[in-house]
């Protein structure tokens, strides 16, 4: 390791004292000139920038709420969606999305902002830190009321809104949210499955906001019936009604240490039994008082 270590800083060593004999014979202006045209040695090249567009970069007057700044509702800072529009549009305010999904998809970092009026037929899956928010009135003008609410039914067979791993930081505001019905005769062939269940969001393990959001879920399907059994009952093991006290009558009982059986002078003696140290003090004192009457009894016949 330490031979290792004294080879580079040899090696160290020799390429500092080329660099400074090329700086010293040809000077610093020609040598910076060089070296700023090498995109390699300076790190500068295009290809180690990281690829991928990301996110856009937030604009300083997008900043404030929507709801309460009309100045944010415009195509400079959010994206539009409204179930009533036609397919084909590409999220402008004057050319919203049709699908809630696409405007989600398609934010690039910007809000979303939905259009109260009618509903988007659609599961909705969100993917990434996306503000999501319902409950604009888009004709009149864009405008934000408290009590609307924009609609998304959910498909049969899947959550109606899901929010996964990488949606964390997201927030999903004004909405109402409707899972299908597992029990509708319109719905999928997969969704009618025994025991389908009907979800209204599913959110992953992040950090999300729903605020007045109003989730819905409906009736799920039966699950399958129980198999009925084919082999011959069998008699239980319990034994018959009967009152405790007569444990110790029953058939095949097992004694506990036979106590079952003991009689109860024998059960009392037990009870009452004196412990080991008043028995030996009993003991002692009649030892004493033994000892006493002896030296009596010997005294008077002397």
């Amino acid at each position: 390791m330490e031979f290792r270590k004294a080879r580079h800083m040899r090696n160290m060593r020799r390429i500092f004292g080329g660099l400074a004999f090329v700086l010293a014979v040809g000077g610093c202006d020609s040598f910076w000139s060089h070296l700023a045209e090498d995109c390699e040695l300076l790190v500068t090249c295009d290809h180690f920038y990281p690829s991928g567009t990301g996110g856009s970069t937030p604009n300083p007057a997008c900043e404030a709420d929507p709801t309460e700044n009309a100045s944010t509702v415009s195509d400079e800072c959010a994206v539009f969606a409204s179930a009533s529009a036609e397919s084909g549009g590409d999220g402008t305010k004057a050319n919203p999305y049709a699908s809630l999904s696409d405007a989600v998809a398609n934010a690039k970092g910007k809000r979303v902002l939905a259009c109260a009026s009618g509903a988007f037929e659609e599961s909705v899956a969100i993917e990434a830190g996306v503000e999501v928010i319902g409950g604009f009135d888009c004709k009149a003008g864009w405008t934000w009321s408290e009590g609307a609410r924009s609609t998304i039914e959910g498909r049969a067979g899947a959550a109606a809104l899901t929010l996964t791993e990488t949606a964390s930081g997201a927030k999903v505001r004004s909405f109402a949210i409707r899972a299908a019905n597992a029990k509708d005769a319109n719905a999928e062939a997969h969704a009618t499955e025994a025991g389908r269940s009907s979800i209204g969001v599913v959110v992953a393990d992040i950090e999300a906001e729903l605020a007045q959001v109003d989730v819905t879920a409906r009736d799920g399907i039966d699950g399958a019936s129980g198999a009925t059994p084919t082999e011959t009952p069998q008699a239980g093991a319990s034994a018959p009604a009967m009152n405790a006290s007569a444990a110790c009558s029953l058939p095949g009982e097992v004694h506990g240490g036979d106590r079952c059986g003991a009689s109860r002078s024998v059960r009392r003696t037990r009870r009452t039994r004196t412990p080991r140290r008043t028995r030996r003090r009993r003991e002692g004192r009649r030892s004493a008082w033994w000892w006493r009457i002896s030296r009596r009894n010997w005294r008077r016949s002397t």
